[in-house]
């Protein structure tokens, strides 16, 4: 099996894998553009993140059968195609919900325990404890996107005292949350939340779901916090919104361009926070989608079905 890596794989583990299937190969590249038209056409597994694979380069790969993704979201690949030529696709789902439910939480224990204004207090050596304080405990969390990174979120919540609404596909129950809405059911529980957490892929469907009608329905005192795809959100209702003062505050972390344009409202606006597309960093995170990709090369070795795989037509 002639494996393709876009992503440099920790020496150990190559000895791992040679020692116990010796008819593996394994080929480390910068960028698929650095690679022979003779290697990409050997190429039977491909190891990635989910940019950088055009029709193209697709079209010079006839062997390709797998693709391992080191990360959840596929939408930047050509799925139709890769669907149409009946190729895998297995994504590294669960890697990143501990270092993102962290990193919401944060984001929530900042809003309610005012850590930025008391850092900038500091900075103006001012000593003022009159700052209003709120707990978690007894809000309403609602999140749209039930996944692994959902559940972990929720599952935090929990421990927080906090109630838990979600918004997913199918409607279907799931573990920590009190309540499941479809995404796209006529009355959703927007005007519950106190926090709203996007945290669903980027789908045909879920394009454009948070627009103005919708952010109309958020109560004055709610907090977003978008860490799934820009894509979520209609951007222009958004900054509207923000800049009406129509709800409390956003949290942003990904954006419909990125970096997001100096020139975008969204830098100026003193209810919105903006943080670089960096909510699912952690030093751990490799070690995760290796462990992911290992699992699966065992299985696909023993001819077992792949874990997370990618439902192609959903695109998730």
């Amino acid at each position: 099996m002639k494996i393709l890596t876009t992503i440099r794989l920790k020496e150990e583990l190559i000895e791992v894998l040679l020692s116990r299937y010796p008819d593996i190969n394994i080929h480390t590249c910068r960028s698929l553009l650095d690679v022979t038209e003779e290697q990409l056409q050997m190429t039977e597994v491909l190891i990635s993140y989910s940019t950088g694979l055009s029709e193209e380069l697709l079209s010079k790969m006839p062997n390709l059968t797998w693709i391992q993704v080191f990360s959840s979201g596929v939408d930047a690949l050509p799925l139709s195609t890769i669907a149409n030529r009946n190729i895998t696709v297995t994504n590294a789902r669960g890697a990143h919900k501990v270092p993102m439910a962290e990193f919401a939480f944060g984001l929530m224990l900042q809003e309610a325990k005012q850590l930025i204004t008391l850092h900038e207090q500091q900075q103006r050596n001012e000593w003022n404890s009159k700052i209003r304080f709120e707990e978690l405990e007894g809000k309403t969390v609602c999140l749209f996107g039930t996944g692994a990174i959902g559940q972990e979120i929720a599952a935090r919540c929990k421990v927080f005292g906090m109630k838990t609404v979600g918004i997913n596909h199918s409607g279907k129950q799931r573990e920590h949350f009190d309540r499941i809405y479809r995404f796209d059911a006529e009355e959703l529980p927007l005007n519950e939340a106190d926090y709203m957490i996007l945290i669903a892929p980027a789908t045909r469907e879920t394009e454009n779901w948070l627009d103005a009608a919708k952010l109309r329905q958020l109560k004055q005192e709610a907090v977003l916090l978008n860490l799934g795809r820009g894509e979520l959100v209609v951007e222009q209702d958004l900054i509207h919104a923000l800049q009406q003062k129509q709800f409390k505050r956003a949290y942003l972390d990904v954006f419909h361009v990125e970096p997001l344009p100096k020139n975008s409202p969204l830098w100026q606006l003193d209810n919105c926070v903006i943080t670089p597309h960096v909510s699912a960093i952690s030093s751990r995170y490799n070690d995760r989608c290796t462990a992911i990709f290992t699992e699966n090369v065992s299985r696909h070795m023993s001819g077992e079905s792949l874990i997370n795989e990618v439902n192609l037509e959903a695109g998730y």
